[in-house]
């Protein structure tokens, strides 16, 4: 059984969609190390339990706001950077953490998005 501190959070096992928490997981293969999430618009959980043969469990994930980085590319180190209209800096080597994972906008006006970082 899968628990998620969100109800009606989605739940994937090994990256595949299986419904929504609570959830039963059945039929699994037993010692398979899986990863188990479970997500709810900017928010997540992930867990990789291992599985003995015959072995029943409730997983319950606490769902976390989701974090992720932003990379940017450009030959031009000192340009003025805004994501979602704030004033982020300069470019500097690119590299922006810690935004909320999903889609933003760049100072350019172009469509960047982040993706979560697997949570600890």
């Amino acid at each position: 059984m899968v628990n998620a501190s969100t109800a009606g959070a989605d739940i994937f096992v090994d990256g595949s969609s299986k419904g929504k928490a609570p959830f039963l997981l059945q039929k699994l293969a037993a010692e398979k190390v899986l990863v188990v999430e479970a997500r709810s618009a900017d928010l997540s959980a992930r867990v990789e339990p291992s599985l003995k043969p015959g072995e029943l469990r409730e997983i319950s994930l606490e769902l976390k706001k989701s974090l992720g980085n932003l990379f940017i590319d450009s030959p031009e180190k000192t340009l003025a950077v805004l994501i979602d209209g704030l004033d982020k800096g300069t470019l500097g080597n690119g590299i922006f953490r810690d935004l909320a994972a999903g889609n933003h906008v760049s100072s350019s006006g172009e469509r960047t998005s982040t993706s979560p970082r697997p949570s600890a």
